[in-house]
């Protein structure tokens, strides 16, 4: 005995012409987010000493090689 076959208008194939009513309805997925999540201010101070530090750096390490080249 051969196992019940969808017809292939049932597979969920897509068929150019052919409108899926009600479709919109059935997808799911995950919950919508907001597009800039909120930070909380301990991030913002984090985030703004962090880039402070990473400049400060840049510009010593800059610094140390101009004086490094030129006076060596």
């Amino acid at each position: 005995m051969r196992p019940a076959m969808k017809p292939t208008s049932q597979l969920g194939r897509h068929q150019p012409g052919r409108h899926q009513p009600g479709r919109h309805q059935l997808r799911q997925g995950a919950t919508r987010r907001s597009l800039v999540p909120a930070e909380a201010p301990v991030d913002r101070w984090l985030n703004l000493l962090v880039s402070v530090s990473v400049v400060t750096a840049l510009l010593v390490g800059g610094v140390a090689l101009v004086v490094t080249l030129l006076f060596h």
